[in-house]
C-alpha cells in the first residue's frame, strides 16, 4: 500500500490547508473552494473543499510527482515521471493505454493559490 504520511505531498497538502485555492486540468477551471480537509483514500487523495457556503468533496489520484512554488502546486501525472524517461517502458505504457480515458492520463493537475 502507498501511504502518503511524512512525505513531500503531505507536507505540500498541509500548507494548503485553510487557503483559497483553484484547480486547473488542461487549462480549464475544475474546482475552487477554500480547502477543509485532505486525506488519503486508498490510491487517491481526498479533498474537502468549501465553496461559497457549501462543502464539496472530491478525489483525485496519488500524482508521480509533486512541484510546489508559491503561487501552486503541480501533481504530474505524466508517464515520464512515473517511468524516469526509460523510452522503452513508456512505449509499452502508451501502447496499452489507448483506451485509457482518464483527465489525468499523461497530464498535470494545477492547483493555484488565490
Amino acid at each position: 500500500m502507498i501511504t502518503i504520511t511524512e512525505t513531500e505531498l503531505e507536507n505540500t497538502l498541509k500548507t494548503l490547508l485553510q487557503r483559497n485555492l483553484r484547480f486547473v486540468i488542461n487549462r480549464k477551471q475544475w474546482r475552487t473552494g477554500k480547502l477543509l480537509l485532505f486525506k488519503q483514500n486508498g490510491f487517491y487523495i481526498e479533498f474537502v473543499l468549501r465553496n461559497n457556503s457549501k462543502q464539496e468533496r472530491f478525489e483525485v489520484p496519488i500524482p508521480f510527482e509533486v512541484k510546489a512554488t508559491k503561487e501552486r502546486v503541480s501533481f504530474s501525472y505524466d508517464i515520464n515521471s512515473l517511468v524516469c524517461n526509460k523510452p522503452e517502458i513508456i512505449e509499452q505504457i502508451m501502447q496499452r493505454g489507448d483506451g485509457c480515458k482518464s483527465k489525468y492520463f499523461n497530464n498535470t493537475l494545477e492547483i493555484n493559490i488565490t
